[in-house]
């Protein structure tokens, strides 16, 4: 044991020679561009720097970080000779272990004090009954014996409930340590991930404390696109909200991080394919494998965001002075300030103006307290125009701010090769396995609505919504779930890959249009015509429209091909399709009123020899 000891005690002290031999700091990280695969973060560090040559430690980075990405932006004074990237694990990733056996010891202290609660109690009912026997044992008159009975079992039957209180409690919190602890002994089983770290060896003209920029590629990080795609009606367009689902285990929580989305991907490779030649030779049909490719109407003094985002001003009341004409904030740096507009109401009342915050009323308080990056626009009313909507409440004028959406904090920017979503408000991404969801954008988008069948494959009927000139969205390819509506109806996919111009989104399908499609036996014929059976296919199709309005339905269907020479087909009656030859597709775009029902046939016949069977 005294060996073990000092061992012990020897790997501190070696602990702590390695840990202070230079100066240690942990990163503050301040933004992180994430990628589809990967991320990039960005860290800020200060340091104080001695003159001359001197190692410092960077800690608190990824442990995931590419070293060949590792970016170092230094102050003029000061020159980075080398840079050696590695794990921490003096200093490990945060262990979310530590708050739970912290909310256990605050669960079994409230435990522990219901239960002494409870023992007081008990101990009570126990010494109302002892005093009962004893007055029943004294010979009291019988009034006196049945005031103090009465006194005793109210006293009890009050204790009996407090009881029950406390030990309902007591389950309650019970359960909630057993459950503290399940997930405590789940987390304990993990083990524990250092952090990454950098030494830099710097060479300083001027001792001093300076700011440096860190950044490297740090896998283990990812985001992808989802949709919301909500529909009204078949009059209107659709909306389509943009959401992102990020995940991220590089080692380190980001906490209040500036956040960038892209659709791109670091890569290692950056060459361009180059051909080289390829030649013909024998295999072994055998051996051989392949792969499948594949509005205001007055006047008012109106400010945008843009606008306000070219002031360094922190407050509302400093946007407005000098910005406004006849408007007046007084008051010193730090301490709250009075705003007054003056007109032909308020130039001898000088008293605060009405507040209108998103269309509410508020206080000159709450105004105050509003951060000015939330702020979409201020409209400022004064004389007439503000007594004319707020009656004597805007007597001293009004100014009414509108607030920011959720999706008026991204902006987005198409660059060279990707897109980009901008996210103005900080966030917090814990590590982990589950996704954090940052709303990107909302956009209504004019579809053309139709009904698609194809009887053959599926007797539904589909609602699809067509998006023309879809690439000028610039949305990326995602599941999207469908609102009809208000009622979720199912989920889609965004095929952004498509070549087309007109991207089409399958919204669900329509139970009020039905469609059936049967062989016409009477009409469909078997002859035998030398060497050859010739066989007689005739199709009835029936489509009922149920709705209360007309629809324009596309229905399909189509006839076998053959490549092979003995076998010969005919397409005999098209029905009024428009035909597409090389594929043997059969289209019909038709235009149903209200009720109406239409029945379509077309007739093929295949001729081949009769001694041969056919299929398709």
């Amino acid at each position: 044991m005294q060996h073990l000891r000092k061992y012990i005690f020897l790997m501190l002290g070696l602990l702590v020679i390695a840990g202070n031999n230079y100066a240690q700091t942990a990163a503050q990280l301040d933004k992180v561009v994430v990628f589809s695969s990967g991320a990039e973060l960005h860290h800020s560090v200060t340091l104080a720097v001695k003159q001359g040559a001197s190692e410092v430690q960077v800690y608190q980075l990824a442990r995931v970080a590419d070293v060949k990405s590792i970016q170092i932006v230094a102050p003029t004074q000061v020159s980075v000779v080398g840079v050696k990237y590695q794990h921490n694990y003096l200093q490990p990733a945060t262990n979310n272990n530590k708050l739970l056996q912290d909310s256990i010891r605050q669960v079994q202290a409230q435990i522990a004090q219901l239960q002494l609660q409870k023992s007081e109690a008990d101990q009570m009912q126990q010494l109302l009954k002892a005093n009962m026997e004893t007055k029943g044992q004294a010979g009291l008159q019988v009034a006196e014996f049945a005031k103090f009975f009465d006194y005793y079992r109210a006293k009890l039957n009050t204790l009996q409930k407090e009881v029950q209180v406390l030990h309902t409690n007591i389950e309650a919190l019970q359960v909630i340590q057993q459950r503290l602890q399940q997930q405590a002994n789940e987390q304990s089983q993990r083990k524990e991930q250092p952090t990454g770290s950098i030494t830099l060896q710097l060479q300083s003209t001027i001792a001093g404390k300076y700011t440096f920029q860190i950044s490297y590629i740090a896998s283990a990080a990812s985001w992808k696109p989802s949709y919301e795609i909500k529909v009204k009606n078949v009059q209107s367009g659709i909306q389509i909200i943009q959401k992102a689902a990020i995940v991220q285990n590089t080692g380190i929580d980001w906490k209040q991080v500036k956040l960038s989305l892209n659709s791109g991907m670091p890569l290692n490779q950056q060459e361009a394919p180059v051909l080289t030649p390829r030649f013909v030779r024998y295999v072994n049909p055998y051996t051989g494998r392949t792969k499948n490719k594949e509005t205001i109407n007055y006047n008012t003094n109106e400010y945008s965001a843009d606008a306000l985002e070219q002031t360094d001003a922190q407050n509302l009341e400093s946007m407005l002075q000098g910005r406004v004409a006849g408007v007046n904030v007084t008051g010193v740096p730090g301490a709250s300030k009075q705003v007054t507009l003056r007109g032909i109401s308020s130039i001898s009342a000088g008293s605060t103006p009405l507040y209108i915050v998103d269309g509410v009323p508020v206080e000159a308080a709450i105004f105050q307290k509003i951060p000015s990056v939330q702020i979409e626009s201020i409209d400022v009313l004064k004389d007439a125009a503000a007594t004319s909507i707020y009656g004597s409440r805007g007597a001293q004028g009004v100014v009414m701010v509108t607030t920011k959406n959720a999706t008026d904090y991204i902006s987005q920017d198409q660059q060279l090769l990707n897109q980009q979503f901008e996210v103005e408000l900080p966030y917090d991404v814990v590590q982990g396995f589950n996704a954090q969801t940052v709303t990107l954008q909302s956009k209504e988008i004019p579809v053309m609505y139709k009904h698609v069948t194809v009887p053959s494959i599926n007797p539904q009927v589909y609602l699809v919504a067509e998006i023309a000139d879809w690439s000028k969205y610039n949305l990326l390819p995602g599941s999207a779930t469908i609102q009809v509506q208000g009622t979720y109806v199912g989920t889609t996919m965004l095929n952004t890959a498509a070549t087309s111009d007109t991207l089409a989104l399958t919204l669900g399908i329509d139970k009020q249009v039905n469609v059936q499609r049967n062989v016409l036996k009477d009409v469909s014929s078997v002859k035998f015509l030398g060497s050859s059976k010739l066989q007689t296919f005739t199709y009835e199709i029936v489509v009922k429209n149920n709705k209360q309005e007309g629809i324009a339905l596309q229905l399909q269907d189509q006839i076998p091909l053959t490549t092979n020479t003995d076998i010969q087909i005919e397409l005999k009656d098209a029905g009024g399709a428009t035909i597409t030859d090389d594929k043997g597709f059969l289209t019909w775009q038709l235009n149903l009123a209200p009720g109406e029902v239409k029945k379509l046939q077309y007739t093929f016949t295949v001729r081949y020899p009769k001694d041969k069977i056919v299929r398709w």
